[in-house]
């Protein structure tokens, strides 16, 4: 009787702290579907909130620029979306603070915004995420 007072309090206690069974995997993989729904939403700023502070995408573009894209690619394309054909996400073995996405992108409605060679071909996409406290960032961004 003892015992099971204890694992109900304990349990108790886990649930109110927020204890939950959240391993950095499944905080990770949070993190890769809220972005994809900000972007679907055309959230400019919510994407950026997701956004590390030392963002790069394509080895030279930073925060500033993919502010500047996002608001003229959704004010530009209200019809765009984001269809991810394949990804997986992963935390790196070595380095727990740095997870890997690596995503098969198909990017639809955007007329006149996509050179006409790649209209019907995937995008290869790689994120590479850095943890903050309890939260991952984007801090890279890649793409062919």
């Amino acid at each position: 009787m003892r015992r099971k007072l204890y694992l109900c309090l304990l349990f108790a206690t886990c649930l109110l702290a927020g204890c939950g069974s959240d391993t950095p995997q499944d905080q990770l993989g949070d993190a890769v579907r809220q972005l994809k729904r900000n972007l679907d939403a055309h959230a400019t700023q919510a994407v950026l909130e997701q956004l590390h502070p030392n963002f790069r995408a394509q080895g030279g573009y930073d925060r500033d620029w993919a502010h500047r894209t996002l608001g003229q690619v959704f004010a530009e394309q209200q019809g765009m979306r984001f269809i991810a054909l394949g990804k997986s996400t992963r935390v790196d073995r070595l380095y727990d603070g740095i997870g890997r996405t690596q995503v098969e992108l198909a990017v639809t409605g955007g007329a006149g915004l996509l050179p006409e060679r790649r209209r019907n071909r995937p995008y290869s996409v790689s994120l590479e995420w850095w943890r903050d406290g309890y939260t991952w960032k984007l801090a890279r961004l890649d793409w062919r």
